[in-house]
């Protein structure tokens, strides 16, 4: 799918920020500020918070928005992508090999391959991590395989990966989610169920590359088409764990509304989609 060509292309938004290997997209003086006058915008009425928020959000956006478009055509356009999710949907599928035999192997997350390599693949060319680390258990930080990946993330995680990670690493525009969700919401008609809720990590980088990496050839691994193993995630050690499905829907969209929007994708021919072909044949 062609990105769409509404980008604003009047000014060149700041160069990347370089710190040592770490390259920020994040974030405009004008965000930097509105964070800090937090305490005085939480005294105002939440509908003028909102109002605030929103156009400090789109005003990053506007400025960010041609830098990520670059770093995504500079790794994904017009590459033979996988997207290699949690779901314990790839157990006993023996598709390492075909995995590893894309140009562009991205996880989702954390590496994941100790032990799985020939479901899974062995190979890790970017880890999305849009997963908040801080708050993850330590067992997921001290995986294997970050060192030799491209990581791309969000600012919340530079405190951990600035002190852990020596590859390169992409902090993404803390607007992107907003921006790519109201692309979604008007391209393909999705509606969250829950105001604010994105869907998860997987979901939002398969629309990244959607809307911001020209002709990339998209394939999915390791997503779920039902809920019940959409509820479930992969953990070190070939471990099948449960979310905690109140947090779970309190940080993220209905998982139902996320698979019928990858559903969605994968009916247009947007994506190609393991689990959804497999049951096919």
């Amino acid at each position: 799918m062609a990105r769409e060509e509404c980008i604003c292309r009047c000014i060149d938004p700041p160069a990347l920020h370089f710190y040592g290997n770490v390259y920020s997209l994040d974030m405009s003086p004008l965000l930097d500020f509105g964070l800090m006058m937090r305490k005085t915008i939480d005294l105002l009425p939440r509908q003028a918070q909102s109002m605030i928020f929103d156009a400090m959000l789109k005003f990053n956006w506007f400025i960010h928005q041609k830098e990520m478009l670059n770093t995504f055509e500079e790794y994904f356009s017009e590459k033979d992508i996988a997207i290699i999710g949690s779901a314990p949907t790839l157990f006993g599928s023996n598709q390492g090999a075909n995995i590893d035999r894309h140009q562009v192997c991205v996880r989702i997350n954390f590496p994941r391959n100790d032990g799985m390599q020939s479901d899974r693949g062995s190979r890790t060319d970017v880890i999305f991590a849009g997963a908040n680390f801080g708050t993850v258990p330590d067992e997921f930080r001290q995986e294997s395989g970050w060192q030799g990946s491209t990581i791309f993330s969000g600012s919340y995680n530079k405190k951990y990966f600035s002190s852990t990670i020596s590859k390169d690493i992409f902090y993404l525009p803390m607007s992107a989610i907003q921006a790519t969700l109201e692309k979604t919401e008007k391209q393909f008609h999705f509606e969250r169920k829950i105001v604010g809720g994105p869907p998860r990590s997987g979901a939002m980088f398969i629309l990244f590359l959607l809307f911001y990496a020209d002709s990339a050839r998209i394939k999915i691994y390791g997503f779920s088409t039902e809920r019940k193993s959409a509820m479930s995630t992969i953990s070190p050690g070939s471990v099948i764990s449960n979310y905690d499905e109140a947090k779970l829907l309190g940080a993220h969209c209905d998982p139902d509304e996320e698979i019928k929007l990858l559903k969605k994708l994968w009916n247009r021919g947007l994506i190609s989609w393991f689990e959804m072909e497999d049951a096919r044949s």
